[in-house]
């Protein structure tokens, strides 16, 4: 299971986290946590989606506000995950 925490403060005010979980259950602790950037609230999270294959699964989460490319102009950020 993969939750998006948009207004997370994990990694800093209104940064935004994603976590997941192994095996589709929101129990114990979280398999994989990852934060969006400490210096800036990009509300890393506030979109997700995944794809599974043979091969492995992807997960890409968007970053409405981050300011990567000038102020506010989003970003998307993918990972290869391995079965």
């Amino acid at each position: 299971m993969i939750v998006g925490a948009p207004e997370s403060s994990l990694g800093g005010p209104r940064a935004g986290a994603v976590l997941a979980w192994r095996g589709g259950a929101l129990g114990g602790d979280p398999w994989m946590i990852a934060v969006g950037d400490v210096r800036a609230a990009t509300r890393f999270g506030q979109s997700l989606d995944a794809t599974s294959a043979t091969a492995g699964a992807w997960l890409v989460v968007g970053a409405p506000h981050a300011d990567r490319h000038g102020p506010a102009t989003g970003a998307a950020f993918r990972w290869r995950v391995a079965r």
